[in-house]
């Protein structure tokens, strides 16, 4: 089982955007394991008008899309297992520490729903 670790990154990036100090623009990031294997994350930067409008303490996508993981192999993120697949990431903006969300629901509408949770982290 591999860790979900790229999230740091990603967080890292999306804080950044969130001040105002990455332009707007589609990135995906993506991890090769040794044994070949990739876990990709697809993800929008926030638009200008949204930046340093963060939601604290309530769900929040960037740029209202939610990011999205796609797993070539099983990961592990707070004890919890996630299956190879396809999943959607949403994030709880705090101001000193931010929650990732791993869900279930990967359909184009984006809407939340708290029930397809695997694991918070």
């Amino acid at each position: 089982m591999r860790t979900l670790e790229i999230c740091v990154c990603v967080l890292g990036e999306l804080m950044l955007a969130s001040v105002g100090l990455m332009a707007q623009e589609n990135r995906t990031v993506t991890c090769t394991f040794a044994d070949g294997k990739e876990m990709t994350v697809r993800y929008a930067l926030p638009a200008a008008k949204q930046k340093g409008d963060l939601p604290y303490g309530k769900v929040w996508t960037p740029a209202d899309k939610p990011v999205v993981l796609f797993a070539q192999t099983e990961l592990t993120a707070n004890q919890a297992s996630i299956p190879v697949g396809a999943y959607s990431l949403y994030f709880i903006p705090g101001k000193k520490q931010w929650i990732l969300i791993v869900n279930k629901n990967v359909d184009s509408s984006g809407k939340y729903e708290a029930k397809k949770d695997i694991v918070r982290v």
